[in-house]
């Protein structure tokens, strides 16, 4: 999957979400569309954005981001938390990936490329036709 991938990240916190930015901006094959800092704000918008991955924080205020991640049920999902005991619920949902904060570089471009795999696979299996 050679073009870019689209993301939006969703963090409550500024600082975290400016940090999520800054890291995304350092992959060639990401592209941050939207980043938002509120849960409603996001679902709002959510029907007019184009994307592929969403980076989500899961403790935020109004809804979290596994309610979130139910609602997102066709997009690839990689949770950015301080919270370790969301991880067993995260992957139920099919996340692609969990990262505790801090985030290092190197685990979400580990992450992200996972998220790139999961993509691609995805749309080798729709262009298939299986018959019972």
């Amino acid at each position: 999957m050679s073009t870019q991938i689209k993301c939006v990240i969703l963090d409550d916190e500024i600082p975290g979400l400016t940090y999520l930015k800054m890291l995304c901006s350092q992959f060639s094959e990401i592209e941050v569309v939207k980043a938002f800092n509120d849960s409603n704000t996001f679902l709002e918008e959510i029907n007019n954005l184009d994307f592929d991955i969403c980076i989500l924080d899961i403790e935020m205020g109004g809804l979290n981001g596994l309610q979130i991640a139910n609602i997102l049920k066709d997009k690839a999902i990689i949770f950015v938390t301080a919270y370790k005991e969301y991880a067993v619920e995260a992957f139920e949902l099919n996340a692609v990936d969990y990262i505790c904060k801090p985030i290092q570089r190197d685990r979400l471009k580990q992450a992200i490329d996972k998220a790139i795999e999961r993509l691609a696979k995805k749309a080798k299996e729709k262009d298939f036709v299986q018959l019972n």
